[in-house]
């Protein structure tokens, strides 16, 4: 908290996963190159298109071992018995990928993250954020929001300038 007076009491805690955010992002800013942490998965599988996107942005080159059906690139139908034989170290899924086979996933010991449908900029950016912890690509993904988010700001200060003309 803050000592001095009629200042507002502050908190001292931040949380981890804001922390490491903000250091990817002053390295992504840097030019820091990226890194991919000890712990990240090695072997990774796909069963969701939105979540094969993403992990196919930010995936380390042979991290990513399979992805849904529909994606181009060694391939899963994304059937229980099917995705266990891949030996996963974790599955990245959407909401409503085929409750019963990650439900036999995660019975089966395999690490599932499930990932919310993005409706909006803001939960786009979250779910790159958060697919980057899941990778271990957390400097990777905090480099992606960067970009966009430039991008972003320089499409709006170009519509600003020819608003004004």
């Amino acid at each position: 908290g803050s000592t001095c007076p009629g200042a507002r009491p502050t908190s001292v805690f931040v949380r981890t996963s804001d922390l490491i955010r903000a250091m990817c992002l002053a390295g992504a800013l840097s030019g820091a190159p990226a890194v991919m942490l000890a712990d990240a998965p090695v072997r990774v599988v796909s069963m969701n298109l939105c979540t094969d996107q993403l992990a196919m942005l930010l995936a380390d080159q042979g991290q990513l071992v399979s992805v849904s059906r529909i994606a181009s690139y060694p391939a899963n139908s994304g059937l229980a018995e099917e995705v266990f034989l891949m030996q996963p170290d974790l599955v990245v899924a959407g909401s409503y990928t085929a409750r019963a086979s990650v439900d036999m996933l995660e019975r089966l010991g395999i690490p599932v993250i499930r990932f919310k449908p993005a409706t909006s900029l803001p939960d786009v950016r979250a779910r790159i954020a958060q697919m980057g912890d899941a990778l271990g690509q957390e400097i990777r993904a905090a480099r992606m929001v960067a970009r966009a988010a430039l991008r972003a700001g320089a499409g709006l200060a170009t519509r600003r300038w020819r608003d004004r003309s």
